[in-house]
């Protein structure tokens, strides 16, 4: 399937350059959809005299998000044949990544590589120079028909890139298990007063039909950054996070910054919505004490019907549900338009997440080359679906899996998300949902202009 269905990011991206303030560098129209085969290939790394150096990437993740240990093995083979780079991957669970980060910072024990968020502690190691530029890789001509300007703007300062964007997001939808509104004979609900009868119907009614009284529609994160997608089916911002801009906004009408929080009837009028499930019940009680993970293993555990989740994480967590329940299905719900005219889902191009490759790197000039190929096309199909003649072939154009192994293993989200001309090997129809769904959010979508300090350069 090529990337008919994942067209619709591009077309955002277009959007998102138009109603940016600052000048557009210039971007190229996009490549030809692109294949793992017949990528360029390095000089073996005997045959250009390297020494041998070892790499330390530290992410955020699980071995199920990553493939582990396949990736990895298929990553490390091709890094060591081409730059003599020993590949060491420290992977972290999510929920106690930024400790760790931080106990790496207090001991001056940097990785070599680092993938993070954290705007102020990203911009305390770039002005102590604990971060250094990525420039020379973000500007080879690999990118020159990526739009640098969007995606890899957030970290640009005093003319030269430090963070290493590898991905262009894809929305975060409200999702329901499709089956079950079958099961309840009730369509996709498309504004918040028919998502709440949704909701109380996977609560009261069984929605699962195993006779008991064990599921909740709607079980989310005790974190107002979390349930953004909720909150703003009333208010004109796209999420709520008090520490990372109090839901910062500008008004159209008078070109004013302006907070949610200062939204008084609108916010009345949310959290009127949140206090009705609450209080007929139809809310899950433990919402306050959950983290991200729990709520995700309720979901797929049948546990609960309604989930926030990027669409490029919807197929592995269907498959999980479809262990237990083979007919389960995903479904997204359309975007929502709020009162100031915009959808409650937002694309963000330029998030503080990147990777930034640290002073303790062995070699800056390997580095550049192994972030364009990790980062890249090569690396990416290798996250995805594996090496091709081992996992898939790709024989006559045509995509096969050669083992049930692989594809069960396969990540297609990295694919979905990314900023290159890619295309999906293997048709995933809950995607092909999701991105339907969402067709009608290309003439709303929002995004805040840049800051000086932000600006790009204005030639490629």
């Amino acid at each position: 399937m090529k990337k008919r269905l994942i067209s619709v990011i591009p077309a955002l991206a277009a959007i998102l350059t138009l109603v940016s303030c600052s000048p557009a560098a210039p971007s190229s129209s996009a490549s030809p959809a692109g294949q793992p085969s017949g990528s360029s290939q390095q000089p073996p790394a005997e045959q250009a005299n390297y020494q041998p150096v070892t790499f330390h990437v530290m992410i955020r993740g699980t071995a199920d998000t990553f493939g582990v240990p396949r990736t990895a093995e298929i990553q490390a083979k091709t890094v060591k044949d081409r730059w003599n780079i020993d590949l060491k991957y420290e992977m972290v669970d999510k929920n106690t990544y930024n400790e760790k980060v931080t106990a790496k910072f207090a001991a001056a024990d940097f990785p070599s590589i680092l993938y993070y968020g954290d705007a102020k502690v990203i911009q305390n190691a770039i002005d102590s120079k604990v971060f250094v530029p990525v420039t020379k890789a973000v500007m080879s001509p690999e990118y020159d028909n990526v739009d640098r300007q969007l995606y890899f703007i957030r970290w640009y300062q005093n003319g030269e890139y430090y963070g290493f964007n590898y991905h262009s997001g894809a929305p975060e939808t409200i999702n329901l298990r499709g089956d079950w509104l079958k099961n309840l004979n009730m369509e996709v609900p498309k504004n918040p007063e028919e998502l709440k009868e949704v909701i109380a119907a996977m609560t009261n009614n069984d929605p699962d039909q195993n006779g008991k009284n064990d599921t909740y529609g709607l079980t989310m994160q005790g974190d107002l950054g979390m349930t953004g997608q909720f909150w703003s089916m009333f208010l004109p911002a796209p999420r709520i996070i008090p520490t990372k801009g109090a839901g910062l906004y500008i008004d159209s009408k008078d070109n004013t910054v302006k907070t949610i929080l200062d939204d008084v009837p609108n916010m009345e009028k949310a959290l009127a919505w949140f206090n009705s499930l609450y209080q007929e019940g139809i809310l899950d009680p433990m919402y306050v004490t959950l983290k991200q993970q729990d709520v995700e293993a309720k979901f797929v555990s049948n546990q609960s019907g309604v989930w926030v989740k990027e669409i490029g994480g919807l197929p592995s967590r269907l498959a999980q549900i479809q262990n237990n329940v083979p007919d389960a299905e995903i479904v997204a719900m359309p975007p929502v338009e709020t009162v100031s005219g915009v959808t409650n889902y937002d694309l963000v191009a330029f998030k503080s997440d990147c990777y930034f490759m640290t002073k303790d790197a062995p070699d800056v000039e390997r580095g550049y080359e192994l972030l364009k190929y990790l980062y890249g096309k090569e690396g990416i199909y290798a996250e995805a679906y594996g090496e091709e003649g081992v996992e898939y072939s790709l024989q006559g154009g045509a995509f096969q899996w050669l083992n049930e192994e692989a594809r069960e293993r396969s990540n297609p989200a990295r694919v979905i998300s990314s900023y290159l001309d890619l295309q999906l090997l293997d048709p995933i129809p809950v995607v092909e949902n999701a991105f339907q769904a969402i067709q009608a959010m290309a003439s709303w979508i929002r995004i805040l202009p840049l800051t000086p300090q932000q600006q790009s350069p204005t030639t490629s």
